[in-house]
């Protein structure tokens, strides 16, 4: 997912920071990647993984660095998967953890 959407915008990187404009979908009058995820549920389970295997470790070492002693709720917009919510719950059993996204991303 990462390489078939993203190589070529990194690739725009030195125009971007030159002109300031997007070099995402808009730039290529293509269809928001969006769009075509969410009308896909095969695209969007892939997507979702993706992400979660890039946000796993960052999740795992803010739980483990965050004091979240004073804390008693964790609300997570735009969970996709509620890997950042699983992980706190699970670490810090006092907490009540909550996530919420759009139907679509529960496939």
């Amino acid at each position: 997912m990462a390489g078939t959407r993203l190589y070529r915008y990194w690739g725009d990187l030195t125009e971007a920071l030159r002109t300031g404009k997007p070099q995402n979908e808009s730039r290529h009058n293509e269809e928001p990647i969006f769009d075509v995820l969410y009308r896909d549920p095969v695209k969007l389970e892939g997507f979702m993984r993706a992400m979660a295997g890039l946000s796993a470790r960052n999740f795992e070492s803010f739980v483990e660095r965050f004091d979240f002693s004073m804390y008693k709720t964790l609300c997570d917009i735009g969970e996709a998967t509620s890997q950042l919510s699983i992980l706190v719950a699970k670490a810090n059993p006092h907490m009540r953890c909550i996530s919420f996204d759009l139907p679509v991303a529960h496939c």
